[in-house]
């Protein structure tokens, strides 16, 4: 065999191996991009299926969060219509006639006759009724001519103890107790 035959014959097997080891080369390449496209798949699918998730947890945080101020809205404009009821009584209260009025206050101080005291007024009461009860309660109570900052109703002194029997006082202590009455009674839906 002449040299530029082995150099031919070298030469096809050199073409020939390198040919085989491209397309070896060529198919690993193929199978690396094929499993690369496969993670790039998966981690694109994980990624939107987080993405919605975490859409869905927002949107639901969000409607939580919407949902809960629309009830403290409606809690807070409920509490204010109760808040005029209680207004309105103290109102209606303050505009009873002089007869019923008077009926009240003497009601009232009867329940504390044994112990007496002074009787506190609010001004305007102390003009209409100071010299009513002190004739009424004579030897019983005595009626400050200092008026108090009241709505309605007195205080009453009885040495060291004080007693608060003031419209006010009196509205705020029903209040506690009907409140929830009076939002059933107002708003019939929540029972």
């Amino acid at each position: 065999m002449s040299i530029e035959a082995i150099t031919t014959r070298i030469s096809n097997e050199a073409k020939a191996y390198a040919a085989e080891y491209k397309k070896q080369a060529e198919v690993e390449v193929e199978e690396i991009l094929k499993q690369a496209r496969i993670k790039t798949d998966k981690l694109i699918k994980d990624a939107e299926a987080r993405t919605e998730k975490d859409i869905m947890t927002l949107t639901e945080r969000r409607k939580s969060v919407a949902d809960l101020e629309a009830r403290k809205m409606q809690l807070n404009a409920k509490q204010e219509i109760i808040k005029e009821s209680f207004d309105e009584a103290l109102d209606k209260f303050k505009n009873l006639s002089e007869e019923k009025y008077m009926s009240f206050l003497t009601s009232r101080l009867s329940e504390f006759i044994e112990q007496g005291g002074e009787v506190q007024l609010s001004a305007d009461d102390l003009d209409k009724y100071g010299n009513k009860l002190e004739e009424e309660f004579a030897g019983k109570f005595t009626v400050s001519k200092e008026p108090v900052n009241i709505e309605g109703g007195f205080l009453l002194k009885q040495d060291k103890i004080s007693i608060n029997a003031s419209i006010e006082k009196l509205l705020e202590d029903q209040k506690s107790k009907l409140t929830g009455e009076i939002a059933k009674m107002l708003f019939p839906e929540n029972n």
